[in-house]
């Protein structure tokens, strides 16, 4: 018996609202958003229609709201993913009024965020954006990214003058090179990225965020280096429920428990999957606010 289940409410006024609850799948090209259980294969799929914006009232500019299908039927099963998600997703237009500063809280990010803190309080989500503009991820990227933002915030409480530091394939080794050498501290999470390390003066400070199971890993590649060059370092280290594993394994799980006795003794392709690929760090902020006040 399948606990996966599509379910919609169309009792609201304003808005409809609609779930499924299992592995999906998306097709951009049709904007259908497929159950991918077998236990369907067998029986009439479930089929359900929904423009996702709050104003299902309005009859002039609900038509521009793109219209999305949830079904349990078999489309997109046979068909690999090029981009794949362990966390949920919640999915809203920026369609509609939305360029309007009023409507872009009033239909986007209010019910956005009413929805995401009765669902999802504790856990990541992925946002999926339906008729999105051109100007619309740039200008909110900030509000959507919310998370680092808090974070940002932590550390000039602290005291520290903050530069989010986002590189991408067109950032220049001379612009990293300078941001970095004309600054006094860095703070990231054990990553590849951190090798920019090599560009901070003698005498800075490096804080290394120690994702769960990585603690050996961080110490070789990072804190070591550190200290080799005369920099202070300190480091957080994850706990377990800061880690987006904790929505993949049980407590009790060796994943979680013992890291170290997880897939066997000593670094394998199997624990680098798992504790160096496919997880992402969401930190306690008033944790992180203690660590970096002592």
């Amino acid at each position: 018996m399948t606990s996966s289940t599509i379910t919609c409410d169309r009792s609201h006024t304003n808005y409809d609202l609609c779930s499924i609850n299992g592995t999906c799948s998306l097709d951009q090209r049709t904007g259908t958003l497929a159950l991918m259980d077998t236990a369907f294969s067998t029986s009439a799929p479930i089929v359900e229609k929904i423009r996702p914006y709050p104003r299902k009232e309005d009859k002039w500019v609900m038509p521009t709201i793109e219209e999305l299908t949830l079904t349990s039927g078999l489309l997109g099963h046979n068909r690999s993913c090029d981009i794949t998600h362990d966390s949920p997703a919640i999915v809203f237009s920026a369609g509609g009024h939305t360029g309007n500063i009023f409507h872009d809280f009033s239909d986007g990010f209010i019910p956005l965020f009413i929805r995401a803190n009765s669902v999802y309080p504790d856990r990541d989500f992925i946002i999926v954006v339906v008729n999105p503009k051109e100007w619309w991820m740039p200008r909110y990227i900030d509000v959507i990214g919310a998370r680092r933002c808090s974070i940002k915030q932590v550390l000039e409480d602290v005291g520290f003058e903050v530069i989010i530091f986002r590189q991408s394939i067109t950032t220049s080794l001379k612009e990293a090179y300078n941001l970095i050498k004309s600054s006094h501290w860095m703070v990231g999470v054990h990553g590849a990225a951190l090798t920019h390390l090599l560009f901070l003066r003698p005498g800075s400070i490096l804080v290394q965020i120690v994702p769960l199971g990585l603690g050996w890993l961080a110490k070789t590649c990072f804190e070591s280096s550190a200290k080799a060059m005369k920099f202070e370092y300190t480091e957080y280290r994850v706990k377990v429920g800061e880690s987006s594993l904790m929505e993949k394994y049980s407590k009790d799980d060796l994943a979680l428990k013992d890291p170290t006795a997880y897939k066997g003794v000593g670094w394998n392709a199997a624990k680098m999957n798992v504790y160096l690929k496919k997880q992402d760090v969401r930190l306690d902020v008033n944790r992180f606010r203690e660590h970096m006040n002592k």
